[in-house]
């Protein structure tokens, strides 16, 4: 079982990170897992910041930061069937995570790029997280009959965020994974016009009523 999870400036809980960081990928010295155990804490302290602004409740809040650590430091035994429960809703709580006030995914990024460095992978170029802050967009054809795009996003961010405090229908929480794996991205906010037909099917199935 994964050690309960204690955000703050004291001693005792990022050294008992930094070795479970030593211990998920023992290349890591004893410095290095030190520097990366305070960034780590950082990113989780200014998740709990940004889940309480948002209005998480204390459930909700609790499984964000449980799941932030133990997807970033998998230090679980193999075939370990009580973690792997734990973890079934792992992509609902990070496809969840909140950002900026200002919309922003720069702590999601900070995330990745720590999870890459702890792990020895490479996410966020795989992936391009942080590609240019300008792509040129992909021609799609877009139906007239579709309440506009920026409508969807709100409508469905509202309905995630009501559904985790244990508020309205949670029925999109159920519907979120497939929704990511059709529409290829990861957060809803991300969606452009191309996704806009996936994104109101979402809305539909989840009964979220939107206006045209």
């Amino acid at each position: 079982m994964a050690p309960p999870i204690v955000i703050g400036g004291a001693a005792g809980p990022a050294d008992l990170t930094a070795a479970r960081i030593r211990r998920a990928n023992p290349s890591i010295g004893r410095e290095a897992a030190r520097e990366l155990a305070a960034d780590l804490h950082d990113i989780l302290g200014r998740a709990r910041a940004l889940g309480r602004a948002e209005g998480f409740s204390a459930a909700i809040e609790n499984g964000l930061i449980q799941t932030m650590m133990r997807e970033i430091v998998d230090d679980r035994p193999p075939g370990d069937a009580a973690a792997y429960d734990a973890g079934a809703n792992a992509s609902i709580y990070l496809a969840c995570m909140p950002t900026d006030p200002d919309g922003s995914d720069d702590l999601y990024l900070r995330y990745m790029r720590l999870s890459d460095r702890i792990n020895g992978t490479d996410m966020v170029g795989e992936f391009d997280l942080d590609g240019p802050p300008a792509k040129k967009p992909r021609l799609s054809l877009v139906r007239d009959d579709l309440p506009p795009l920026d409508t969807l996003k709100q409508a469905a961010i509202a309905a995630v965020r009501l559904a985790q405090k244990g508020e309205g229908s949670k029925k999109i929480l159920d519907l979120l994974p497939a929704f990511r794996e059709s529409a290829g991205i990861y957060f809803i906010v991300d969606a452009t016009e191309a996704h806009r037909d996936a994104l109101f099917d979402l809305v539909q199935k989840a009964g979220i009523p939107v206006e045209c």
